[in-house]
C-alpha cells in the first residue's frame, strides 16, 4: 500500500498527485477543494462551494466536515486529472485550512 505522501510528485510547476481512473470519477468540478483518503486512495472530493456572502457559515460547514472526515486529508487544487499543490490538513492546521476561505473574499 502506498501513502498519500509517496503520492506526491514534484513537477517544473510545483508538486502534484496523479489520479487513477477510478480517482477521476469522483471530479465532478475544478478548483480549491479537500481531498480524502483511505489507505493512499482518493475515496471523496469536498468543495464548499464557497460564497462570500456566507463566509462565516461556510467556514464553520469545512470545519465540521474536516472533523468527521475520516483517514487523511489534503487541500488540493483539483484539475481533474491531478490534485496540484497538496498541503495535508492535520488537527493542528484544521481550523487555519478552514479559516483560509474567508481570506478569499
Amino acid at each position: 500500500m502506498i501513502s498519500v505522501c509517496e503520492r506526491v510528485e514534484q513537477t517544473e510547476t510545483g508538486e502534484v498527485i496523479n489520479l487513477s481512473d477510478n480517482e477521476k470519477a469522483l471530479c465532478k468540478g475544478i478548483g480549491e477543494m479537500y481531498a480524502r483518503f483511505e489507505n493512499g486512495q482518493l475515496v471523496e472530493l469536498f468543495d464548499p462551494q464557497y460564497d462570500p456572502f456566507q463566509a462565516h457559515r461556510c467556514v464553520q460547514t469545512i470545519f465540521d466536515w474536516l472533523a468527521n472526515a475520516q483517514g487523511e486529508v489534503w487541500f488540493v487544487e483539483n484539475s481533474g486529472d491531478q490534485l496540484c499543490s497538496p498541503e495535508k490538513v492535520s488537527t493542528e492546521n484544521a481550523r487555519w485550512f478552514a479559516e483560509k476561505w474567508r481570506l478569499q473574499l
